[in-house]
């Protein structure tokens, strides 16, 4: 009975690894473009012994039953099987074949039925027969595995063209095969009367990066397949209840935690197989399989809830009640940076992606609960790093800094209730840069009798490397006095005055230096003060230059005209002009534009070249340019020469033909007068 059960369990576990379609293997990718291999299926070959020693070791013949529910939990034509039997020969061996129709499982059920055990035990001969069928139909787009289970070591008492030599030859000749094709090979030994050789089966899955598993008893063999189909699928056989049978309808609650799975699968094992289920789940995909030994329930897409699963069992029989959710979904990593560095804090990222359709990060975010993910890194010495990523609710996320340079490996890990998903390892190469000088120079004072200078300001290194530091003897620092390392400090006395270089070295952790000549000037606390004094009397100049230049208010306008046109050229009398300077909004006027504002009749050409300029002190600037004759009062102002005309003084002009003549009064504006001046006034004062 304890057998029958293990047999339904250990088909269960095999169901596994046909459920996970081949884009559930995790995939991986960083900012450099590099991804992992993508496979469209899983390859499963089956050796088993079918000597006549398993009819005491598997009375209940679980080995077989396990072939069963591997074909009835597979879903398309992601999966191929195909298996060998052997004893001292081969007795029955079927190629990869697709098992996703009805005929084709049938087909195989019925020659593993058909198995006969008997005879002795040739292992290297099922091995080979299992690795060149799998070669056969070998393709880089899927993924094939091996799975050996055997009750005893190789036994040719019954054989007379076979040696033990013979076999074992055979066995290493698959093992040489495995690794050129990385397909890995899982070993159970079923050691009932102790004649398995256990450093055999070992040698041949640690070989192949396989797994092995010797047992004395049948009835571990739903926990070892469990094992091995976990390594294969990256999935997780949840309990939802064990029930003691009742022979009427009983009731248990299926939760199905998320939206995001391919498939569901409700498995029930018990000593006999349930006789009725009814899952309460308003959907037309859904089938029910029953066996001798197991049934089950497969829900396509299944939606997020929880549903009523009712059974009949056997009275008395204990059904032990699990769901494999089957998810297509793949991880999907990267490094947030092209160019890692060492020494460096780098930011690695990780996300789950649907592979239905097109992949593409899955939109039901409940798949993320209780999802937990840590980064693996590996350097060359093998001394592997777990660093846990923290769940965004829509990814991983976390920090690594590599702290030597090395060959590493980094992959990630997905752990969850009901599933998990490994990234295959990548490699990363992590060079070391050499420190470089900063490029500053070295100012002391000879005052200081002994000055320490940190040489940490004057190198950097990119790894965060902490660095040692030397001097190189080429006399200079002893030109300006005695220099001595100290850690990073460089401690200086005796010094001179002057300019000159000092040499160091500075190397880190792992033996790359740079070597510099860093610029030295040695000054006087006297050279400081004139330095500083001239340097704040040039500041000084500067901002008096600026405020005088720049910043200090100009002249404006003030004061009027009066002009008095002495004679013209055609003899017309013009009565006298005021010219009001303050409504001019400018600092220079010409005479020929104070004539145009006045609408005055004369027409002299060169009064456009006579200026008039604002003043300090209220002065008026007078220049010209032309070949007029300009008096200031009795002092003759000379072409390109400037004459200030304060108040009450008279300008005499007369122009180029030799008988206009104008005389100009300068006056000031009187406070009484209603002429603007340019001020603003406050607006009482204005209406008083």
């Amino acid at each position: 009975m304890i057998l029958i059960k293990c047999k339904k369990i250990l088909l269960s576990l095999l169901m596994i690894s046909i459920l996970i379609p081949a884009g559930n293997i995790g995939s991986i990718y960083a900012e450099s473009s590099v991804k992992t291999h993508a496979y469209e299926g899983l390859d499963a070959m089956f050796v088993l012994d079918v000597s006549y020693s398993m009819n005491e070791t598997d009375k209940d013949r679980i080995a077989e039953e396990v072939i069963h529910m591997f074909m009835d939990m597979s879903s398309g034509p992601k999966t191929r099987l195909g298996f060998v039997a052997y004893n001292d020969q081969i007795t029955s061996s079927v190629p990869l074949m697709d098992i996703s129709s009805s005929g084709a499982r049938n087909n195989l059920r019925s020659r593993v039925d058909g198995l006969k055990r008997s005879g002795y035990t040739d292992l290297g001969l099922g091995l080979r027969r299992g690795a060149s069928l799998l070669e056969q139909s070998q393709t880089d787009k899927r993924k094939p595995f091996m799975i050996l289970l055997s009750d005893g070591e190789t036994d040719l008492r019954g054989s007379s063209s076979r040696t033990p030599a013979d076999s074992s030859k055979d066995v290493d000749k698959v093992i040489e095969m495995a690794q050129k094709a990385n397909y890995p090979i899982y070993t159970v030994g079923l050691n009932r009367d102790g004649t398995v050789n256990p450093a055999e089966l070992e040698r041949i899955a640690q070989e192949t990066g396989g797994s092995s598993f010797i047992t004395g008893s049948a009835d571990d063999l739903p926990e070892i397949f469990n094992r091995i189909f976990a390594d294969q699928i990256q999935s997780v056989l949840v309990s939802v209840a064990a029930v003691t049978a009742t022979g009427a309808m009983q009731e248990v609650t299926v939760d199905i935690p998320n939206s995001s799975m391919a498939d569901a699968n409700i498995i029930m094992l018990s000593d006999h197989a349930v006789s009725e289920a009814q899952l309460y789940y308003q959907s037309s995909n859904v089938s029910f399989i029953r066996s001798d030994k197991y049934a089950l329930m497969k829900i396509i897409r299944p939606v997020k809830g929880q549903f009523k699963l009712k059974f009949k069992g056997h009275s008395g029989d204990l059904v032990k009640i699990n769901l494999l959710g089957n998810y297509n979904v793949s991880a999907v990593a990267h490094m947030a940076t092209k160019q890692p560095v060492k020494g460096k804090s780098i930011t690695f990222e990780a996300s789950l992606y649907d592979q239905a359709v097109d992949p593409k990060p899955i939109q039901d975010l409940n798949v993320y609960k209780g999802l937990e993910a840590e980064l693996i890194v590996t350097p060359s010495d093998g001394k592997t790093e777990h660093i846990p990523l923290t769940n965004t609710g829509s990814g991983f996320t976390g920090k690594y800094t590599f702290p030597k340079s090395d060959l590493y490996t980094w992959g990630l890990r997905i752990d969850g209730p009901d599933f998990y998903r490994e990234i295959t390892p990548v490699e990363v190469d992590i060079t070391n840069q050499a420190p470089v000088a900063t490029g500053e120079s070295m100012v002391l004072s000879k005052d200081d009798s002994n000055t320490e200078v940190d040489l940490s300001n004057y190198f950097k290194d990119a790894n965060n490397d902490p660095l040692t530091y030397a001097l190189e003897e080429d006399g200079g620092e002893r030109k300006l006095g005695d220099a001595v390392i100290e850690g990073n400090i460089l401690r200086w006395s005796s010094l001179h005055t002057g300019s000159s270089s000092i040499k160091v070295t500075a190397t880190d952790s792992e033996g790359a230096s740079v070597t510099v000549d860093i610029q030295l000037k040695i000054h006087s606390l006297r050279e400081k003060i004139l330095l500083y004094t001239g340097l704040g009397l040039l500041a000084a100049g500067g901002i008096f230059a600026l405020y005088w230049f720049v910043l200090k208010p100009k002249p404006v306008f003030r004061g009027r005209l009066e002009g008095y046109f002495l004679a013209t050229a055609n003899g017309e009398d013009i009565p006298v002009t005021n010219w009001p300077l303050t409504s001019l909004d400018r600092r220079k006027v010409s005479l020929s534009e104070l004539f145009d504002r006045m609408d005055i009749g004369v027409k002299v050409p060169e009064s456009g070249r006579i200026w008039l300029e604002a003043g300090k002190k209220e002065t008026l600037l007078v220049r010209h340019d032309t070949n007029c004759t300009v008096v200031r009062g009795r002092t003759p102002v000379k072409p390109r020469h400037t004459e200030a005309l304060e108040y009450n003084e008279k300008l005499y002009i007369t122009f180029e033909d030799g008988v206009t003549e104008i005389e100009i009064r300068y006056k000031a504006i009187k406070p009484s007068t209603n002429i603007y001046v340019g001020q603003k006034k406050d607006p009482q004062q204005a209406m008083a």
